[in-house]
């Protein structure tokens, strides 16, 4: 009776289609928009990549940007997510972090082209046998 009815949209943060933002994609880029997160990570200059100025509070932050993951939020985890997604460091010793569609101030399509790689994780397929089903090897 006094129980809180809020019914919370449910979704596989994996699931969207080729013309869709990724949910991470798009929680990343308003983090790092927010200007009240300026503190601990912000646009580079150039508005081309992205840089996080402290890595304690943005760690503590992560939960919103890594939604149904938040029992493993570390920076580890997002850093290999970022490198799921094609996200280069351009300097090895920042915390720096680049991808050509994810820039300040990008609309939906430009966000949409920072997609998953198709062959990713510990297994990937084997496409060199034309006309037969790929065959799953490890990496």
């Amino acid at each position: 009776m006094g129980a809180d009815t809020t019914i919370r949209p449910n979704y596989n943060i994996f699931a969207f289609g080729a013309d869709k933002v990724s949910p991470f994609v798009s929680k990343l880029h308003d983090m790092v928009d927010d200007p009240k997160r300026r503190d601990y990570v912000r646009w580079a200059k150039d508005g081309r990549s992205f840089v996080i100025t402290d890595e304690e509070k943005f760690e503590r932050n992560l939960a919103g940007v890594l939604p149904g993951l938040s029992f493993m939020v570390n920076m580890g985890n997002f850093h290999r997510e970022l490198a799921n997604y094609g996200f280069k460091k351009p300097d090895a010793h920042k915390l720096e972090f680049e991808h050509e569609g994810f820039v300040r101030g990008a609309d939906e399509t430009e966000l949409a082209r920072v997609r998953r790689k198709e062959n990713y994780g510990r297994y990937r397929k084997d496409t060199s046998t034309a006309g037969k089903p790929p065959a799953i090897v490890r990496a």
